[in-house]
Formats: C-alpha cells, sequence, structure tokens
C-alpha cells in the first residue's frame, strides 16, 4: 500500500514492482483514505474504502473488476474475512 498515493502496489516473487492501481477519489478503482483494508482470495483483491463505504474488487493483476457498496446502516466495515466455501464477513 502506497500511502502518499492512495495506491495499492503489487510485486513479483523476487520483490520486483509490477503494477499499481489507485489514486485519491470516489470513482471506480480510487480510494478515499490513504490506508484500506487488503485481502486476497482466490483471483480477486479485495480493497476496503472506508471513506466512500464500498469493496472494490481487482483481479490479481490489479485490474479494475467491480465494487460493493455498503449499506448506510452498517457500521464501519474494517476488516473482511472468508471461509473455505468462499463467503465474505465484515468486522465494524
Amino acid at each position: 500500500m502506497d500511502t502518499e498515493n492512495y495506491a495499492v502496489l503489487k510485486y513479483d516473487s523476487t520483490g520486483t514492482f509490477a503494477t499499481q492501481v489507485g489514486r485519491k477519489g470516489g470513482g471506480p478503482g480510487e480510494f478515499g483514505e490513504k490506508m484500506p483494508g487488503i485481502e486476497v482470495f482466490g483471483d480477486t483483491v479485495y480493497v476496503i474504502d472506508k471513506s466512500n463505504r464500498r469493496l472494490n474488487l481487482f483481479t490479481t493483476d490489479l485490474e479494475y473488476v467491480r465494487q460493493v457498496s455498503f449499506p448506510r446502516k452498517a457500521p464501519d466495515i474494517k476488516q473482511i474475512a472468508f471461509d473455505a466455501r468462499g463467503h465474505l464477513y465484515g468486522a465494524g
């Protein structure tokens, strides 16, 4: 995570920089805060964006897939986890 540029960074297995995604904002693939939560499950990278109350989904190559908005009545989601069947859980 690049905390100065609101970006998620990817490195290869040797530690060489490969690519990055994101910038400050509210549009697709943008982040409203500098330190979103990140989780990888299967071939999807999930990035929590608390400020924009959503979850951004990317491929493992950091290509934008879609976003899922959190309901307004839900508490701020700060952490996510997956069970063995692939169900997503959020904690505030």
